[in-house]
């Protein structure tokens, strides 16, 4: 799982690196931001929402499964992975990264390119009742 791991934080990395840089192109050199300082602060999002992701799978496990069991590896005690190598395993061991990447995508989006995250915009078409 550890090379899954380096290997999506390595991609988010180049991905908001990239984004960056690509904002930067169109300004004019006194306003260009500092690429290096927005690329620590995604990696610092990214750290936090990891975190935020370990978090969900600690409460999702001991709260609504009934404990912390034997993870996929089944090496020790102590995982938060639901103890087996179904689909709920899989996914708990997805939720850190995705809620990372879900992270950086925001702070990117309203941050980086300024743009409006659309929450407001997805909640409203989720509950408004056309009919």
């Amino acid at each position: 799982m550890g090379a899954i791991y380096g290997l999506v934080m390595f991609g988010v990395a180049f991905w908001f690196h990239a984004s960056v840089i690509q904002e930067n192109e169109s300004k004019p050199q006194e306003e260009k931001d500092n690429a290096i300082k927005w690329f620590v602060g995604g990696a610092l999002v990214f750290l936090g929402g990891i975190t935020l992701g370990y978090m969900i799978n600690y409460i999702v496990v001991e709260g609504i499964i009934g404990g912390l069991t034997k993870g996929v590896g089944g090496e020790g005690i102590g995982e938060a992975t639901g103890g087996d190598t179904g689909l709920l395993a899989i996914v708990l061991e997805f939720v850190p990264l995705a809620t990372g990447a879900f992270a950086v995508h925001l702070v990117r989006k309203k941050f980086v390119s300024k743009q409006s995250i659309g929450l407001r915009e997805l909640a409203s078409k989720f509950t408004s009742k056309d009919k």
